[in-house]
């Protein structure tokens, strides 16, 4: 009785990392995280702006009474 096996070592097939890739891997990596900075900013800013409006920052009534 036979049966098919596999060889002992099998050989995972090599991923060629070339400079193009490499390149788009990082443009797009910092591209991202700029994205996320960005987003991440303009929402700390809005809620910033919603605070102030609310009177929250009753420290800033000295420089905000000018």
């Amino acid at each position: 009785m036979s049966t098919n096996q596999y060889p002992a070592s099998i050989s995972t097939p090599k991923v060629a990392l070339t400079a193009g890739s490499a390149f788009k891997f990082g443009f797009y990596g910092a591209l991202g995280v700029f994205v996320f900075y960005l987003i991440v900013s303009i929402i700390l800013g809005v809620l910033a702006l919603v605070l102030l409006a609310a009177g929250s920052f009753t420290f800033l009534e000295p420089y905000l009474r000018r």
